[in-house]
């Protein structure tokens, strides 16, 4: 009986071990389209496929995109942004946006929702 029950303890261990390690948050995918323009812009179409349970992803996720930077001469050089779209599952997603330096981050999710 006592090996019994201390097989058992070692199962419900691994079962409550393998659920916590599958209810981790991460990103599951991101593909990045990226179309180069004739006129030398950029189009860039991002797909992010976030697992998100409410721990440290609790208001969305944010993206950091570059609009400025030091070319090979070592001069600055500003880059144009434009933010078309923010969606999830197709439908239109609340966001914002933050100058923080050399980025532009944008800030998905609502902010006043967990």
């Amino acid at each position: 009986m006592r090996k019994l029950s201390g097989f058992l303890i070692a199962v419900l261990l691994l079962v409550c071990g393998s659920v916590s390690v599958s209810a981790t948050e991460r990103i599951l995918k991101f593909e990045s389209n990226i179309t180069v323009n004739t006129d030398g812009s950029l189009l860039v179409k991002e797909t992010i496929r976030v697992q998100a349970e409410g721990r440290a992803i609790r208001r969305g996720i944010y993206r950091d995109f570059p609009i400025r930077y030091r070319n090979q001469n070592g001069t600055w050089r500003k880059v144009g942004f434009k933010l078309i779209s923010v969606q999830r599952d197709g439908q239109g997603e609340p966001h914002h946006s933050v100058y923080t330096g050399d980025y532009r981050r944008i800030y998905i999710g609502d902010k006043d929702t967990f």
